[in-house]
This record gives C-alpha cells, sequence and structure tokens, in this order.
C-alpha cells in the first residue's frame, strides 16, 4: 500500500516537472533577433526562431510617407522571421504629393445623409485594379474599412462587380443588373486604362465614349440622390510616357464626360506616380516593384497608395455643410454620338434550364451556370463546332466571351456579310463584330470552330443608335490625304538598316515591292525570290511620305486591305522622325494593333495620334505575324487605299473616305453616290432598256465604262464584270477613267 502511495505521488511530480522540461526546451531555442536598419543595428528582442516578428514602424521625414522595409530579396515587407543571422533591411519612403488630382464635382451631403441614417450600399465596378488583391488589401476595401471606422454606426455594404479585362462597352451592358439593381449609394467606375487596351483608344480618338456617356448618364437618371466617383488608374507605359502633372488621354476625355453630369474625378494613377518617382524622373523599374506586381496590377503597397488620396477626399464627408439632394440630368450630352443610344442583350435562357428559344438552328451549343456577375449568370458551352441563328434590331452587335484557343475562329454573319476573328488575342471585354448597321432588324448567324478550350459565349450584346447620324463633308475637314497614286508617285520601300532587330527578317524593309496599282490601291507584295519562305515575328515595311508637319496634322488615319491568310496578323504604326527610345528603337506612340478579319475583302482603318515635333518623313508598318507556319506566295499582298492626316481627332474618327473620293467617282458611278456597286449595272440595264424614269441614267461620261465613244449593253457587262472582280477586269476603273 505504501509503495503504491509512493508511486502515485511520483507520477504527479512527474506530470508536473514534465510542462517545466518542456518550457525550458522552448526557452532555450529563443533567440535574441537583430536586424539592421539602413545599415544601422537595430534591436528587436527575443523570440523563438522561425516566429512572425513585426518590423518596427519608423517615422517619416517630413513630406514623406513610411513604406516599409526592403528586404535582400528586394521585396517590401513590414513583417519578417525570427532568425539568429543579422538581416539587413533598407527603409522605404515615399513622397506626399502636392499636386490636384481630384475634381470635385459630387454632393458629398449625400453620402453624409446615407452615412448618418445608418447604411451605404457602395458599388465598385471596373476590371482587374478593382477586383484588386485578397485579405482586404485591394483599395475597394480598404475604402469600406475606412468609412467603417469612420462611421461605426452606420451599416456600409461592399459590392465588388469588377470583371478582369473589361472596360466601357462591357460595363455599359451590365450597367442595370450588375450595379442599379443593387440600389447603391456610392458608385466607384474604374474604366479608364481597358478601354485603352481593348482598342477603344486610337488616334486619340476614345470609340468607348458613348459607353462611358452611356453609364454615366443612367447612373444619374436612376440613380438621383447616389454619388459616382470615376477614377483613373496607371501602368507602366503611362508612367514611362506621361510627365508629370500629365492627365492620360482617356482620363481627359471621362473627365469632359464626367463635368457633364457632376461626377468626382479621381486621378490615383497620377498621384501614385508624383509620389514614387523624383520629380521628372518618369520611371524606375525598382520603385515601380515595390507598388506594382506588374505593369498594371497593384499589390498591396499600390492598392493602399491608391486608397490614400481616395479617403482624402472621403474625408470632407464630415466637414461638408452643403444640403443633400437629387441630382439631374442636363439636356446636353458631352459626347454627341452618345445621344439617343441604349444597349441590349438578349437573353441566352428564359428559363434557366433551356437555351432561349429566340436562337434559332442551335448546333453543338450546351447551356450552362457561368457563376459571373448577375448580368451575365449564364453561358453557352461550345463543341468544337458549334453555330445558332437569331434576329435582333440595333446597329451594333459584339459577343462577350471567354477566350478561345488561339486556333480556333469565331464567325458573325449578318445580312450576308461575314466577319471573323480567330481565338485569343483579346480581352475579356467584348468582341465586336458589326458597327453603324442601320437601324432594322437584322438576320445573324454565329459560327464558332475548332474550339479546344473555352471559348463560351457569356452575352450576345446589342448596341442601339436611335439618331440618324449625319455624314461628315469632307470640305468641312483640315487634312492631307495621300491616296494610292500618291503613294505610287511619292513614296518607295526603304531598307532600315539602323533597326538591327528587324534588318535579317524575311519579309522586313527591302525584301516587299511595289506591285502597283489594282482597284486604285497601292498594292505591296512579297519579292519573288522570296516566295514560299516563312515569315519572321516582326516582320516590318516602311512607306516613305511626303513631308508632314506633326504639330500640324497630329492624326492620322491609314486604310488597307491584305489577301495573306494569316491566323493572327495585326498592323501597328510609328514613324521614322519619332524620338528614338533608350534602347535605340522608335518610340511608338499609343501604338494600336487590329486583327485583320476580312483577309480577302476586308479594309479595317488604323488610328494614331503623334504628340510631338518635327515631321514625318516615313511611316513604318510592321507586319506582326504569330504564325509558325504561314508562308508567303507569289499572289499574297498588302493593300494601301490610302493615308489622311488631320489636324482634329474627331475627324479622324468620323472621315469618311467613300464620301470624299465621291467628289470624283468617274466613269461606272452611273447613280452619282460615289461608289461604284451593283446597283449601277442594274440602273445602266434599265436605261438601256427604256425603263420609265431612267432615261436620263446615259451620262457619256459616267455610263460609257469601256471609254470607247458609245453607252451599250457592252459597257454594263464589262461594269459586272468589274464588279464581280473577273480577270482581267481589275484595271477597268481605271482605264475608263
Amino acid at each position: 500500500m505504501i509503495k503504491r502511495k509512493v508511486l502515485s505521488l511520483f507520477l504527479a511530480l512527474l506530470m508536473v516537472l514534465v510542462p517545466i522540461v518542456a518550457s525550458m526546451t522552448v526557452s532555450a531555442a529563443n533567440i535574441y533577433y537583430k536586424i539592421k536598419v539602413d545599415g544601422k543595428e537595430v534591436t528587436v528582442g527575443r523570440y523563438a526562431e522561425g516566429a512572425t516578428v513585426t518590423l518596427p514602424t519608423q517615422s517619416a521625414p517630413s513630406g514623406k510617407v513610411f513604406v516599409g522595409y526592403k528586404n535582400p530579396s528586394g521585396e517590401v515587407v513590414t513583417e519578417a522571421t525570427a532568425t539568429s543571422q543579422v538581416i539587413e533591411y533598407t527603409t522605404v519612403y515615399r513622397k506626399l504629393p502636392t499636386g490636384d488630382y481630384i475634381n470635385e464635382r459630387g454632393n458629398l451631403a449625400n453620402l453624409k445623409a446615407k452615412l448618418e441614417s445608418g447604411k451605404l450600399n457602395i458599388v465598385f465596378l471596373g476590371g482587374s485594379v478593382t477586383v484588386g488583391v485578397g485579405g482586404g488589401k485591394r483599395w475597394g476595401t480598404r475604402i469600406t474599412n475606412y468609412l467603417r471606422e469612420q462611421y461605426p454606426n452606420a451599416t456600409i455594404n461592399e459590392m465588388n462587380v469588377g470583371i478582369g479585362g473589361t472596360g466601357s462597352r462591357l460595363g455599359s451592358f451590365r450597367l442595370y443588373k450588375d450595379v442599379i439593381e443593387k440600389d447603391p449609394d456610392l458608385v466607384f467606375v474604374d474604366f479608364m486604362l481597358n478601354d485603352s487596351y481593348n482598342a477603344d483608344y486610337a488616334g486619340n480618338t476614345y470609340r468607348a465614349g458613348k459607353n462611358y456617356e452611356y453609364i454615366m448618364r443612367t447612373l444619374r437618371k436612376e440613380l438621383p440622390d447616389a454619388e459616382i466617383i470615376t477614377l483613373f488608374i496607371t501602368d507602366d507605359t503611362s508612367a514611362s510616357s506621361f510627365g508629370y502633372e500629365t492627365v492620360h488621354p482617356i482620363g481627359v476625355e471621362q473627365d469632359k464626360i464626367a463635368a457633364n453630369y457632376d461626377v468626382t474625378s479621381i486621378d490615383v494613377g497620377r498621384y501614385m506616380l508624383e509620389s514614387i518617382f523624383e520629380e521628372n524622373k518618369y520611371f524606375d523599374q525598382d520603385i515601380w516593384d515595390i507598388y506594382v506586381s506588374d505593369y498594371v496590377h497593384p499589390g498591396a503597397n499600390g492598392h493602399a497608395v491608391y486608397a490614400e488620396v481616395i479617403k482624402s477626399y472621403l474625408a470632407g464627408i464630415k466637414t461638408t455643410t452643403g444640403t443633400a439632394k437629387n441630382h439631374t440630368v442636363p439636356d446636353t450630352y458631352a459626347y454627341p454620338t452618345a445621344e439617343g443610344y441604349y444597349t441590349e442583350m438578349i437573353p441566352l435562357t428564359l428559363n434557366g434550364s433551356t437555351i432561349n428559344p429566340a436562337l434559332k438552328n442551335v448546333k453543338g451549343f450546351t447551356l450552362q451556370t457561368a457563376g459571373s456577375t448577375a448580368a451575365f449568370p449564364y453561358k453557352l458551352v461550345p463543341a468544337s463546332e458549334a453555330s445558332f441563328e437569331f434576329e435582333f434590331t440595333g446597329t451594333e452587335l459584339s459577343l462577350y466571351m471567354n477566350n478561345p484557343n488561339k486556333e480556333s475562329s469565331v464567325s458573325v454573319t449578318i445580312d450576308g456579310v461575314t466577319k471573323t476573328q480567330t481565338g485569343k488575342g483579346d480581352t475579356n471585354g467584348p468582341k465586336e463584330f458589326f458597327d453603324k448597321l442601320e437601324n432594322t432588324k437584322h438576320t445573324a448567324k454565329v459560327e464558332l470552330s475548332g474550339i479546344t478550350e473555352s471559348g463560351n459565349i457569356l452575352g450576345i450584346l446589342v448596341g442601339v443608335d436611335t439618331l440618324d447620324r449625319s455624314d461628315v463633308d469632307p470640305s468641312t475637314i483640315d487634312c492631307i490625304i495621300k491616296t494610292a497614286e500618291d503613294i505610287v508617285n511619292d513614296g518607295t520601300i526603304t531598307s532600315l538598316i539602323d533597326d538591327p532587330k528587324v534588318a535579317n527578317s524575311i519579309v522586313g524593309p527591302g525584301k516587299v515591292e511595289l506591285k502597283g496599282l489594282v482597284d486604285g490601291m497601292a498594292r505591296f507584295g512579297v519579292k519573288s525570290s522570296l516566295v514560299g519562305q516563312t515569315w519572321g515575328t516582326s516582320d516590318r515595311l516602311l512607306v516613305k511620305l511626303d513631308d508632314v508637319v506633326f504639330s500640324d496634322y497630329q492624326y492620322c488615319v491609314m486604310v488597307y486591305k491584305t489577301n495573306i491568310e494569316a491566323p493572327t496578323l495585326n498592323f501597328n504604326m510609328t514613324t521614322k522622325d519619332a524620338e528614338p527610345a533608350s534602347n535605340g528603337d522608335y518610340k511608338l506612340y499609343f501604338p494600336q494593333s487590329r486583327i485583320v478579319n476580312e483577309l480577302a475583302t476586308g479594309v479595317a482603318p488604323m488610328k494614331l495620334t503623334f504628340t510631338t515635333g518635327g515631321k514625318i518623313t516615313g511611316i513604318y508598318v510592321p507586319i506582326f505575324n504569330t504564325a509558325t507556319d504561314t508562308k508567303m506566295s507569289a499572289d499574297d499582298y498588302f493593300d494601301i487605299q490610302y493615308i489622311g492626316f488631320f489636324k482634329n481627332g474627331d475627324d479622324a474618327e468620323l472621315f469618311d473616305y467613300e464620301r470624299y473620293i465621291a467628289k470624283s467617282a468617274g466613269p461606272g458611278d452611273v447613280d452619282g453616290n460615289g461608289k461604284i456597286e451593283a446597283i449601277d449595272v442594274v440602273k445602266l440595264t434599265r436605261a438601256l432598256a427604256n425603263w420609265e424614269g431612267y432615261e436620263d441614267a446615259i451620262d457619256p461620261t459616267i455610263s460609257d465604262f469601256d471609254a470607247n465613244g458609245n453607252v451599250t449593253l457592252v459597257d454594263v457587262i464589262y461594269l459586272a464584270r468589274h464588279i464581280a472582280g473577273w480577270k482581267g477586269y481589275e484595271d477597268l476603273y481605271s482605264f475608263g477613267k
């Protein structure tokens, strides 16, 4: 019995000693953790090795903001792992910018009234920067948390509806479902850079202007007591291209629209650039990497800076002495193209389980839930080959899609005209297929082929212009036009021996030759000695023109077409006399790329703005061919129809070349509308057949297409064959003229 009591006492004592021994073991592993900050050793304290240590906060010098510490890997951190080794850190500060970054136009009293009443709904509408980073570190969540701290008795709801890679065009279509139906009191809009990335900024003309204005006007109309804040963010190109006190060109355009609707704009991008870079130092990659994880997406530090300037505006809520009131919608439009414009979507389903019966002859598609925003809850998932047809009334048609694989193609046919785009090559923004249609009922067919991944259709987007747009009178436009004849007479293809990046390309400068005029276009093709060879990846030619003064004509429009069958064929433009970049190459000023979709017959404009002084003595037309198996043939060609230089960006956007040449359409244009088309064949035939009302159609200077002095059925035949493109009749227009 005594032995049992002794054993029990021993076990009890052992149970007490074990934790003590264990504690002693842990204590023995503790280390005296030290770091060096800016070369000076700093004592932190005793920690278990491997523990997470919060680094001490430094007081910033006057006019500076403490960011954190740069570790040996170059990362900026505020926490470290305890180790027995001494680790050196560098203190990172940024300056507190003093510029004017906020155009205050809203009514903070509206927000004050909502917050004091106990509830505020915030919707964040934008792209990937709005989607942001996790862990509550994105700028939107920082703003929400800031307001929650300032107004602890209010319920503040954060609703982030950002979709990466999308801009104003898609935003206008999802406005009601993703924003208005959430009954917001405060709406943030972030679409500036994505409008640029989605090719909505060309030649300094803001193509998405009507969509952006539709967003502003609709928000003001549907939410009169809500406040709107539009943001201008930045990327590395903007940081490199624009200096201090310079607003991004799209920001300038969006701000014009925002001003029209009393919407506050905040240039958070310029605020960050001017706070991290020294004055007149536009870009430093090491500094940039502290705040931005790639070319545009901020890390936690960048989101903190964006939020900082927004907070400085919202701080005025507490001090405002204004009165809450509803906003009114102005009668005038900042962008005339937006007047009467509205958006519609054709539903993919009516009941959530079957495809909308309005989509006819559906082949190869299945309906699935998308898990996207409220505006796009479903998707049509295609097989390798898939198609459907539908009718719509409107002036433009786009498809909102997940990017299909590179080898696939997406075709849309409307009223017998087909336009095709290859997979990839675009962002998550909508694929625009048709624009400037007549505002009547149309029949459309969508066809997908070669799909091996993604390619889902999330939305069928119909834009509607309810006002007829009057054509621009060419006589009112101050411009210089270089036609095909000018290019042949004044232009040459020259070598670029000063550009080693393309000197050896297969179809580069000096390896493309002028083929003369065909159908009024200057035709360039590969030299016969190179036929059958594979293209390089950065081939280009140079069209040399007479001097054009930059300062007078800052906008350029080029119209071209090609029959080169390349899966992805992109065109950029720059100038020979542009300022050389640091790497010796010529600097591109807002280069815009377009994929040539209508290979044989397509005519696509290229618009670019030049923003420096000097003269244009040549225009590079780089041909970027991403295909690896595309070979040139003797029949492949690249045509330039005209190059126009304009003083005004709106003129460059609205300029109608067909109307420009209508002043001298010449033989074959029987009805005198400036175009040689099938209706001319019909009218000339009816005139020769003495149909009533067509007696005056025979004008010897126009109707004598073969220029033999007589107007006969032969002219009808020649005209028809010319329009049909029969071989041997290509040059009839020039002959008749």
